[in-house]
């Protein structure tokens, strides 16, 4: 029975601490209660970075009643100092007898030192409770931990018969066989782009390519979200553009709050016509940051010489990760130069090319599927064969192929989907390069006529 009731507290703590979802950047989310006598006296979360821990604001909530209680917590309470003291001094003061926590921090600076402290002060430790969902729960967190790089969640929208988007002479039907012709035309829904916008809210930068913005001219910021969450919310673009493409009248300029930064990550080669359009886009307060091929170091380095380089004002380095002989920007290296402006996540919403490359090196931690319910057709599409995708058998494939559709009603079992009478890996198995990627943990959403896939690599 006591198993039973942690459980059904420590489950109040996790709803707690997601009520600041994408907005505790680099700190985890927490979320705790104090519990005497079969109620609750005390609660609160962890709303923002430098704000008060979770535990500290349920103990002030609860005040003397505190003593001999049980607190609960989704992670382990800290025992250094920070930009708040320690909370196991605080647990300690308020005579808390019991402490229940879903999980130890990962964090070097706690890492069971809190728990220790807690028992050497008499208090009663359990933890380890529902401890899968607080780790679902804090997976940025975990992989900055762990790895000290963003977390990287892939999101493309699909069309039933796996095309992410048409020319706009291009003849289309959406379910009800409506022409969708000579328009421009996105193929989520309204409540799909207010759920994928929820989504971007709980990254901490968003990823396009440089022909995303020259075709779409996207905003690339949070809407559909409260005013006062979107009002703190810093949101970083980032854009790969090899060449500097990127207008410079582009609406991502116009459209972000103030502090929020832009980075165009291009290569080292300059032209005087791209030299132009760099002070441009600097004017305009893009950071533009130059990075490597992906190439060997060697192939580089006759490219673009150290010595021509730093007469441009330039370092080159050697310390990125070689991927595959390919003439694209390293965006490994890209991702590590994100860590260290404290990015701590991105969101990256690519088009065929760059979703392709990041599949097939491995570049992403978490990868969603918006199927949308529409049927695009054969006419100059665009879909993942325009990336080098293929099974198997080495026949092109489409992003969705893998997925035999004959309704839009889905039941899941297992990591499989039942899609009216066939039953078909659900994107278990994602052919990049004739290579076979295995992917886990499939999560459904349904949003409006829309579905998302929820997946993710396995180690």
């Amino acid at each position: 029975m006591t198993d039973r009731i942690d459980e059904y507290y420590i489950a109040k703590t996790l709803n707690l601490a997601r009520k600041a979802a994408g907005l505790t950047s680099p700190n985890p989310m927490v979320g705790s209660v104090i519990v005497k006598n079969s109620k609750v006296i005390g609660s609160g979360y962890h709303k923002k970075a430098g704000g008060p821990h979770a535990e500290i604001i349920a103990l002030k909530m609860a005040g003397s009643d505190a003593k001999g209680a049980t607190l609960y917590v989704s992670l382990e309470p800290c025992s250094h100092f920070g930009k708040t003291p320690p909370c196991v001094e605080s647990i300690k003061k308020y005579g808390i007898s019991r402490v229940v926590a879903a999980m130890k921090d990962p964090n070097p600076l706690v890492s069971g030192k809190g728990f220790k402290y807690l028992k050497d002060n008499g208090i009663d430790v359990k933890y380890g409770v529902l401890e899968d969902r607080a780790k679902k729960l804090n997976e940025i967190f975990l992989k900055n931990i762990s790895a000290e790089l963003p977390f990287i969640t892939i999101k493309l929208a699909v069309s039933i018969d796996g095309k992410i988007g048409f020319s706009h002479k291009n003849a289309a039907v959406d379910s009800k066989n409506n022409a969708l012709n000579n328009t421009q035309f996105y193929l989520s829904s309204e409540k799909s782009l207010r759920y994928t916008h929820n989504l971007r809210l709980m990254h901490d930068a968003i990823m396009v390519s440089a022909n995303t913005v020259i075709s779409d001219n996207p905003r690339l910021n949070i809407r559909y979200a409260k005013d006062n969450i979107i009002a703190d919310k810093k949101f970083a673009k980032i854009i790969i553009d090899s060449n500097l493409m990127t207008p410079a009248d582009s609406k991502l300029f116009k459209y972000k709050n103030d502090g929020d930064k832009i980075f165009i990550f291009t290569s080292f080669k300059y032209s005087e016509e791209k030299l132009k359009r760099k002070k441009l886009l600097e004017q305009k307060g893009a950071i533009i940051k130059e990075v490597l091929y992906n190439n060997s170091y060697e192939d580089r380095l006759k490219n673009y010489s150290a010595e021509s380089a730093e007469k441009n004002g330039f370092t080159i380095g050697s310390d990125c990760d070689v991927l595959q002989k390919k003439h694209y920007l390293d965006i490994a290296c890209i991702f590590k130069e994100c860590a260290a402006y404290g990015i701590t996540s991105i969101f990256v919403e690519p088009g065929p090319n760059l979703f392709a490359y990041l599949i097939s090196n491995k570049l992403y931690d978490k990868l969603i599927f918006n199927i949308t319910p529409y049927l695009i057709g054969n006419i100059n599409i665009i879909d993942s064969t325009a990336a080098g995708f293929n099974n198997s058998a080495g026949n092109s494939i489409g992003a969705f192929d893998l997925i035999n559709f004959s309704n839009i009603n889905l039941n899941k079992f297992n990591n499989n989907l039942q899609t009216g009478n066939a039953v078909k890996d659900g994107l278990n198995d994602l052919y990049t390069n004739k290579q076979l990627i295995k992917l886990k943990n499939l999560d459904i959403k349904k949003t409006g006529d829309d579905i998302f896939l929820i997946y993710y690599p396995e180690s």
